[in-house]
């Protein structure tokens, strides 16, 4: 769930139940929030709250840790991690994107003195998406450039593509959860979408549709293939693309 959006109204707690409702209905076994900086949410305590005690739905949190040079945030935060059903939180930050990085890093022993927290400072493995703040940004287009990733949204349309039943949804979606399968997102409009970004196409609001109706666009989605990971993956000829290319009806 995205709780904070740069430039953007940050979630409302009204949208939180409905939020609630949509991951109980595809049971997935963990909830991320994220932003933006999900922090800086002026309710992020309460949103905290309300996850921790809305009935097994664990959550974890994903930070950029710039919050450590508030007293207040540090707070509120050890206080978040001590919240039932907590699962754990990651702190990441890289010299390459933020400009906050040494003095973030400066504080690594105190992030990791925080139980269940995870703190990253190095230049993590992971496909780089021609999304958000990337598609500005010179050094994040030279990444996408060298790596040969799937869009964002590939596994998560997989999955359903491949899920006749939402039962067999909820299955893979327990059995996808140690290869890094945290989609759908929930923008902080309540906008379902099949990758961790907003800027992809909608199948479905939380607040305005059934949950039936957008599993079964989940089912039916077919990725826009506007971002510039999709160029690469429309021409690939890894065969693992070739195979993900012809489930997904992709030519």
């Amino acid at each position: 769930m995205d709780c904070s959006k740069p430039g953007e109204p940050h979630a409302s707690l009204d949208l939180l139940p409905y939020v609630a409702n949509f991951y109980r209905f595809i049971q997935a076994p963990i909830l991320v929030i994220s932003g933006g900086e999900p922090t800086t949410h002026p309710d992020f305590v309460k949103i905290c709250e309300y996850f921790a005690f809305a009935g097994g739905i664990g959550f974890t949190i994903v930070s950029n840790g710039t919050w450590v040079f508030d007293e207040g945030k540090r707070k509120e935060f050890e206080h978040v991690i001590r919240l039932p059903n907590f699962v754990g939180a990651q702190i990441y930050t890289d010299k390459r994107f933020y400009r906050s990085y040494e003095q973030v890093k400066a504080h690594k022993d105190y992030f990791e003195s925080l139980k269940g927290v995870v703190f990253e400072d190095t230049n993590m493995q992971m496909g780089m998406m021609d999304l958000g703040r990337a598609r500005d940004y010179d050094v994040a287009q030279q990444i996408i450039d060298e790596q040969n990733h799937a869009m964002n949204c590939v596994n998560s349309a997989l999955i359903a593509r491949q899920s006749k039943t939402i039962e067999a949804f909820r299955k893979s979606l327990r059995m996808a959860l140690n290869r890094m399968f945290c989609k759908p997102l929930i923008d902080v409009n309540g906008n379902v979408h099949m990758s961790e970004s907003w800027l992809c196409p909608s199948v479905g609001n939380v607040k305005d549709d059934y949950m039936l109706t957008i599993f079964k666009n989940m089912q039916a989605f077919k990725p826009c293939m506007k971002c510039r990971n999709a160029q690469k993956f429309r021409v690939s000829t890894n065969p693992q693309h070739v195979l993900a290319r012809e489930v997904l009806g992709i030519k």
